[in-house]
């Protein structure tokens, strides 16, 4: 097992971002609210740590999400990113992203509701996943796959309660 640099980790956590986005028509699924991780539920990459205090707040009108995802890494240092835009596919950049490194992210939604996210690190690494939201808007599912900047592919699941 390889571990992956810290900044592609957290720029998976990144992908999370995208899961409450919209674009019309669609099919009245909205994100909504507050999402915590339920690491019982989940499969991290290899080498990735749990975050604490993860929070992602998504605030979805079924055209234009903003979200904002705060969190503190494994060397206690806050992170916060925020997005917003609409799901059509168009890659737009996260801010709150540490400098030099850079990173976008598009998303496309589904006739069943179901979101596509594409996240796109200036490292190399992408993450390709499909969400869903479960349990009457409750569970957010994120199911995909990983690539580091050395071309490993790995799969991965993403589970997050909201309260």
């Amino acid at each position: 097992m390889s571990n992956i640099p810290a900044r592609d980790i957290l720029c998976t956590l990144v992908a999370v971002i995208a899961t409450g986005c919209a674009s019309t028509p669609h099919s009245g699924v909205l994100f909504n609210g507050a999402y915590y991780p339920n690491l019982a539920e989940s499969q991290l990459l290899p080498g990735q740590f749990p975050p604490k205090d993860f929070v992602a707040t998504y605030q979805d009108d079924g055209k234009t999400l903003q979200t904002t995802q705060t969190f503190t890494d494994d060397r206690g240092v806050a992170h916060k990113y925020e997005w917003s835009g609409v799901c059509d596919g168009m890659p737009r950049p996260v801010s709150g992203v540490e400098e030099p490194a850079t990173v976008t992210l598009s998303c496309r939604r589904m006739p069943d509701g179901a979101l596509v996210n594409v996240l796109t690190g200036s490292s190399g690494y992408t993450h390709t996943e499909k969400c869903m939201l479960k349990n009457g808007g409750r569970k957010e599912v994120c199911q995909g796959t990983a690539t580091s900047p050395q071309g490993r592919k790995m799969d991965f699941l993403y589970v997050f309660d909201r309260t």
